[in-house]
């Protein structure tokens, strides 16, 4: 089950990542010859202890003798290049989003997503440091819950799996799952303490996991129904680990 969860995370990463980045937005594609320079560099910084979300972007109007070389170094074959996301299997709740946007004068857009420690390129660690330097911040109001929830009834069966996307404000719709984004859900994804005195009982061989973005900050959790604890955490994160109906 493990082994599922970790293949199909990495799949949902790309999957999140362009959710994220947007629908209608115009990939490069690898073999598209590779312009002078980009148009701007947009960076989403979101997540965090404080769950921000701050947007910097760089242009032709941004002042400043490192702009050109940004938006040269943007435009070289290698960042053209990379994924559209990197995440590591290791990803873990209050560590930041970054979702780099770069457009281009022909009007094809590239975007990258990564997480705070996911293993991306050292590339992508430069240009998100330097757009972070050159931009001015601009706070913005929190993005929607984005979640790929995963659910197995045993080890042996195929998982099943769903996306709950949400606006920003859960009251703002009448979707169940959106309304189940309470504080009450929101603190069951925390894992049990170390330590901490659980009851030996057995609720059932059901696994799951929810990853993605929960109003800005990224997530990662797994659940079980074994031993009193994980069985409060699953009680409590019902709403979202119960499958949405067939339509």
């Amino acid at each position: 089950m493990r082994q599922s969860l970790t293949r199909t995370a990495r799949h949902m990463v790309a999957v999140l990542g362009a959710l994220l980045i947007g629908a209608g937005v115009a990939a490069v594609p690898a073999s598209a010859a590779a312009p002078a320079r980009a148009q701007s560099v947009t960076l989403e910084q979101t997540g965090g202890l404080a769950g921000v979300q701050r947007r910097f972007t760089v242009d032709t109007s941004t002042p400043g003798a490192r702009r050109d070389p940004l938006l040269a170094t943007v435009a070289r074959p290698d960042f053209l290049a990379l994924e559209p996301s990197y995440v590591s299997g290791n990803t873990c709740c209050d560590r930041f989003v970054y979702e780099l946007t770069v457009r281009y004068p022909d009007g094809r857009v590239k975007s990258v997503v990564t997480v705070e420690g996911g293993g991306a390129p050292a590339l992508v660690a430069d240009v998100i440091a330097r757009t972070k330097a050159l931009g001015t911040p601009h706070d913005v109001t929190p993005s929607r819950s984005l979640l790929f929830v995963e659910r197995a009834e045993d080890a042996w069966s195929t998982p099943d799996w769903w996306i709950i996307d949400c606006p920003a404000d859960p009251a703002n719709t009448s979707d169940a799952a959106c309304a189940a984004l309470t504080a009450r859900a929101e603190a069951s994804l925390a894992p049990v303490p170390p330590g901490t005195a659980c009851t030996r009982i057995w609720g059932g061989p059901q696994t799951a996991r929810v990853l993605g973005v929960w109003r800005g900050g990224w997530v990662d959790a797994e659940f079980s129904r074994r031993g009193g604890c994980e069985i409060a955490r699953w009680d409590g994160a019902a709403a979202l680990l119960t499958p949405p109906p067939q339509r």
